[in-house]
């Protein structure tokens, strides 16, 4: 079982010239990764379960590219996201902010977003393709990824209230 929590610093900068014809940003995230994991280990003595926390920086994430076309209330957009193992990491411990690999993670999505109304839909997929963690000589495969949201903002006062859902 494993609670991960992770806070974010990011910054992202929006070129005015285009590129392809779509808005062209750079961009990256830092987190601060709060985990804990529970691990049932079967010993000739019975199952014993063990839990470990541990915090600290993440993976950094660089966002090289990202290109993004906006046709009326629909945007386009297709990025790469490279994590990049600087987060603590340690091969004796079962709890690491950080993984010790590379991940290149190449992704596309649309998304709609109706200022008239407030509805906003997201739709992204991608796959994260791994390097070999060098501390442990192992390679984690490839992992496709779809996440989509739905979003109603709420005038409420000066600014919004955002009710939605993510998956």
């Amino acid at each position: 079982n494993q609670n991960t929590d992770a806070y974010m610093v990011s910054a992202f900068y929006t070129f005015e010239s285009k590129v392809l014809g779509g808005y062209y940003s750079i961009g990256a995230n830092l987190p601060y990764v709060s985990i804990d994991v529970t691990v049932a280990l079967e010993t000739p003595l019975g199952a014993i379960k063990v839990k470990r926390q541990a915090s600290g920086e993440g993976d950094l994430t660089l966002v090289p590219a990202m290109l993004a076309w906006k046709d009326g209330n629909w945007q386009y957009s297709a990025l790469l996201s490279v994590y990049a193992p600087t987060g603590e990491y340690d091969k004796s411990r079962i709890a690491n902010p950080g993984l010790n690999y590379w991940t290149f993670d190449p992704t596309v999505g649309v998304s709609y977003n109706n200022e008239e109304n407030g509805f906003n839909a997201a739709l992204f997929g991608g796959v994260g393709f791994n390097t070999t963690n060098q501390a442990t000589d192992y390679q984690s495969g490839s992992l496709a990824h779809f996440d989509g949201s739905v979003q109603q903002l709420l005038p409420v006062g000066p600014g919004y209230l955002g009710l939605g859902a993510e998956a």
